[in-house]
């Protein structure tokens, strides 16, 4: 009897498991080129956008540098560049669904 490649790529996968069920790749084998390139983009475009609105943000809400011999501390601004780069990620997830969503609808 001849096994298909699905049956046997999955019989690959369950061998291939630990013994807790968990993938021996772990998380990084969800970490695909493309999702990187979406990672870098979003980085990228928040930062920019972030220090395009640098000048305008209140004192309080613009990044204080690190010091030498001081703990590091999270402020308020790197919470709003964080955000801005959160929101840029989600808004290139969106129009990549989207975009799928539409080609298949016209193709």
């Amino acid at each position: 009897m001849r096994i298909r490649d699905a049956d046997r790529s999955r019989e690959h996968a369950r061998e291939s498991r630990r013994p807790d069920g968990s993938s021996p790749q772990g998380i990084m084998k969800a970490m695909t080129p493309r999702r990187w390139i979406e990672y870098s983009a979003a980085i990228l475009l928040g930062n920019a956008i972030y220090f395009l609105l640098y000048p305008s943000l209140p004192p309080s809400a613009q990044h204080q540098p690190f010091r030498f011999g001081q703990p590091f501390r999270v402020d308020l601004g790197l919470l709003l560049d964080l955000a801005i780069c959160v929101a840029v990620y989600a808004t290139i997830r969106l129009a990549v669904a989207h975009a799928r969503r539409w080609n298949t609808r016209r193709g």
